[in-house]
């Protein structure tokens, strides 16, 4: 609603600052928790393709992944996210299992406890549409 449309309700101009100043500030953490939303999903995504020696070591991968500061482009990826993982695999190379054939180790590629997983596709369904399927 506008400032209008408050005061034609009746209410004071301090109530109407109140009201709108409230709904900014619920707008600002709506985004917020979109942005953060997206960047799990991307995290998630781009650490589907690797393969770690644990679920321990993918889970610190994505979470170092989140906290890096890395922007998203017009598709939804992480930009410098290659850059990035060069740099975790050069500083924690027991983390990551080896690409050769048969090489062993924990496949990024596993399904989500099951708790989380009808979220995360909601969540990415939702967020990339083009994606999904």
């Amino acid at each position: 609603m506008e400032h209008e449309e408050l005061v034609a309700l009746g209410l004071t101009d301090e109530q109407v600052g109140a009201v709108l100043a409230a709904a900014g500030r619920d707008t600002a953490a709506r985004e917020a928790r979109i942005r953060a939303l997206e960047l799990d999903v991307a995290a998630e995504s781009y650490a589907a393709g690797l393969r770690f020696t644990s679920p321990l070591a993918r889970r610190a991968y994505i979470a170092e992944l989140k906290v890096a500061g890395l922007e998203r482009d017009e598709t939804g990826a992480l930009v410098g996210v290659e850059a990035f993982t060069k740099a975790m695999r050069a500083a924690n190379p027991g983390a990551f299992a080896q690409d050769a054939a048969g090489g062993g180790g924990f496949a990024g590629k596993t399904a989500p406890p099951a708790d989380e997983g009808n979220e995360r596709d909601a969540i990415r369904a939702a967020l990339f549409p083009a994606r999904s399927g």
